[in-house]
């Protein structure tokens, strides 16, 4: 028999920063891909002009979109972010980059993903509060190369 689910922590945050480019790098881009379509077609080369064509229309979304806010449960069995839940059975352990307001999960496994989400305005110190002892606290721990390369280009 399970023990029933308790929620212990609950926020809403944005999903990530919103973008916050400035117009010449955008002109820049754009014309740049253009420049390239336009010398794929003209050298026939069909398949790299099709992928900048999609390069466009990714950028073009990613700067006309805003993120969306996700709620963020810490309950008594585990994390909700959003609709997904995460065990604490399963996670290896945790830390914050209180710098960038993110909140880190490594789950166990062979491979150890790591998840990472926003705090937004809530005290890490908060969350420390509400976590199983049993799992444990990753301080020499960084972000991750994928979220390092993410803010690097979205930063740019």
């Amino acid at each position: 028999m399970e023990k029933e689910e308790k929620i212990i922590l609950q926020w809403e945050s944005a999903e990530d920063k919103i973008n916050e480019r400035n117009i010449p790098w955008i002109i820049i881009s754009v014309l740049a891909s253009i420049a390239i379509i336009i010398y794929s077609i003209s050298s026939k080369e069909w398949f790299m002009g099709a992928v900048f064509v999609v390069a466009i229309f990714t950028l073009t979304w990613s700067i006309i979109s805003k993120p969306f806010p996700i709620q963020i449960t810490i309950t008594s069995r585990g994390i909700w972010l959003g609709k997904t839940f995460y065990d604490f059975d399963k996670i290896r352990g945790y830390w914050f980059n209180e710098k960038e307001r993110n909140f880190y999960i490594e789950q166990k496994g062979k491979i150890g993903l790591t998840l990472s989400f926003p705090i937004g305005t809530v005290n890490p110190e908060e969350i420390k509060m509400v976590i199983p002892d049993y799992l444990i606290e990753l301080k020499e721990k960084e972000e991750n190369i994928l979220d390092r390369l993410t803010k690097r280009f979205k930063s740019n």
